[in-house]
């Protein structure tokens, strides 16, 4: 008689952990990514002002 192979070795390996994490990090890096933005046109804005504050003072 043949030896009957277990069940889970014929099954396609499915890392739903892995995807899963890897899209919450995905998710994660966007919202950064965004912040990141914000900050540089807060930044940016400010510098702005500040450059005209700096040119009516000395104008």
């Amino acid at each position: 008689m043949s030896k009957k192979a277990p069940e889970w070795q014929n099954a396609n390996p499915e890392r739903t952990d892995m995807k899963d994490a890897l899209n919450k990090t995905k998710k994660l890096t966007e919202m950064y990514l965004v912040i990141l933005k914000e900050r540089k046109l807060h930044w940016e804005a400010h510098l702005a002002a500040e450059a005209e504050k700096e040119k009516e003072n000395n104008g």
